[in-house]
């Protein structure tokens, strides 16, 4: 499962489907991919702004477009997010379409700490999708 997961990024084939499977969204075609943590975001100055290591900004790249940094939105509302921050975004959602979206409610949510995000939200959506596959197990 977490091999399927890592696998996945914007626009593959199966990032869509996943997306709408751990969602339960019943609009197939009305939802928008969407970075978290906005594509934009992934450049050079921010990272200079974020003090990040080679490391650090080998894990950003390596992760930026992955389905653990993706979820699904309404087109309008991906419009209005466009690119900001998503400390910022996410602090005005409420918890309620966070968590349904598998989003760590229980973590600090700023650039700077996209890669305990990523660690959090990968076991988050792994635990679904074992749920919805083994819906008699506990």
């Amino acid at each position: 499962m977490e091999k399927w997961i890592n696998r996945e990024s914007f626009g593959s084939k199966y990032s869509h489907l996943i997306l709408l499977l751990i969602t339960q969204n019943k609009y197939w075609d009305e939802c928008h991919q969407d970075h978290i943590f906005p594509d934009s975001k992934f450049n050079e100055d921010e990272y200079k702004k974020f003090k990040l290591n080679d490391s650090q900004i080998k894990y950003y790249e390596l992760h930026k477009n992955s389905i653990i940094n993706l979820h699904l939105l309404n087109p309008s509302v991906n419009i209005v997010k466009s690119n900001d921050d998503f400390i910022d975004w996410g602090n005005e959602q409420n918890k309620e379409f966070l968590e349904s979206s598998l989003i760590p409610t229980d973590i600090n949510l700023g650039f700077d700490n996209f890669e305990s995000f990523i660690e959090n939200r990968k076991e988050k959506l792994i635990d679904k999708i074992f749920k919805l596959l083994r819906p008699n197990n506990p």
